[in-house]
């Protein structure tokens, strides 16, 4: 695969998306060469929809502006193998929309470096990001790091993670091509990646604890027009069974207490998201289940730093609005920076 008009700071990374199972080439036009012991006006943590935003905003008031990502600019769109709801986008990959915003941060000059954050510290007026990598001085910070997905906790789940149990059917469905499987979560996500693993498995079970549906109606259209799709609701799983691998699931029907064993060979979880904040928990201000608290205009507890996107407490977790959220971030951020001399003096 030829990249067009490569530089030196492309990267292609391959990632394996479970152990002993198939990789993705996935690749990655990171651009921006970040310069060690540089100290950033703008560093922005998460290079997801909200992170490369922000940084499209704080570049074009000419603020240095360094993005921290662990994996690859664009974050969750990787994994989604289809995006119908991007204004001006009837139809767009992830990994396509990922490549357009990443590359749009790098024309405005948004440097980037891939590590993870640590921590975070606060010393004479200045902060230290700890990395996995250095340290990293910066004027401000926003967050950015979204969410990642939650584990139902019942027995089994971890057990038969990556032999059976996954959070990614994009990733993995063409591993169960011709086979039963079971997707947990009546969500939008949950009901994409049923449709999507339709595609290849032979009988799909959609299962949920509520009685209804919360997917876009759209959605629960089109999945129970599909005849390999079967939903049992109000239901739940009790257990993730197996040997080597997954071989199927003890539910209990939540009406009459009945349960039920179903012979499947994989199982998707998609029962919501749990925030990724840890690093700053330190310094602001969070919820009950760990998403940041900002206001308005996306400022957290802490003087200097914000938050944009999935992390966000009362974020509804869409694109549309982590873009929304990224640019108030950015404007945000960058009027704390130019107007910090004035309000010191």
């Amino acid at each position: 695969m030829r990249l067009k008009n490569p530089t030196a700071y492309d990267i292609i990374a391959i990632i394996c998306v479970k152990p002993n199972f198939n990789c993705l080439l996935l690749i990655a036009r990171i651009g921006g060469k970040y310069m060690k012991d540089t100290e950033f006006d703008v560093v922005i943590v998460g290079g997801g929809p909200a992170g490369l935003t922000s940084a499209i905003y704080t570049c074009r008031n000419n603020l240095s502006t360094l993005i921290i990502e662990k994996g690859l600019l664009g974050g969750y769109l990787h994994y989604l193998s289809e995006i119908e709801n991007y204004p001006g986008c009837d139809k767009i990959s992830g990994p396509q929309l990922a490549q357009n915003m990443a590359d749009q941060a790098k024309r405005h000059g948004a440097q980037s470096v891939i590590a993870e954050a640590k921590g975070v510290r606060l010393a004479d007026g200045k902060y230290t990001i700890q990395t996995n990598n250095d340290n990293i001085l910066s004027k401000a910070i926003i967050i950015a790091t979204g969410s990642k997905p939650a584990k139902m906790g019942i027995p089994g789940e971890q057990e038969f993670f990556g032999r059976g149990v996954s959070y990614c059917a994009t990733c993995d469905g063409p591993l169960y091509k011709g086979k039963t499987v079971l997707i947990a979560g009546g969500g939008n996500s949950a009901i994409t990646e049923a449709i999507h693993i339709a595609n290849y498995a032979e009988k799909v079970y959609v299962v949920e604890i509520q009685e209804q549906l919360t997917a876009d109606l759209i959605l629960q259209e089109r999945a129970k027009s599909n005849t390999k799709i079967e939903f049992r609701l109000p239901y739940s799983i009790v257990q993730i069974q197996g040997n080597d691998r997954v071989t199927g699931v003890i539910t209990k029907n939540l009406k009459t207490n009945q349960s039920e064993e179903i012979d499947i060979d994989g199982v998707f979880v998609s029962v919501g998201r749990t925030p990724q904040s840890e690093p700053f928990t330190n310094l602001v201000r969070c919820n009950e289940r760990g998403f940041i608290i900002t206001d308005r205009d996306m400022a957290t507890s802490q003087d200097g730093i914000f938050a944009a996107g999935d992390i966000r407490a009362g974020s509804i977790m869409q694109i549309s609005t982590a873009v929304g959220d990224g640019t108030i971030a950015g404007i945000s951020a960058s009027e704390y920076i130019l107007m910090k001399p004035i309000r010191n003096k």
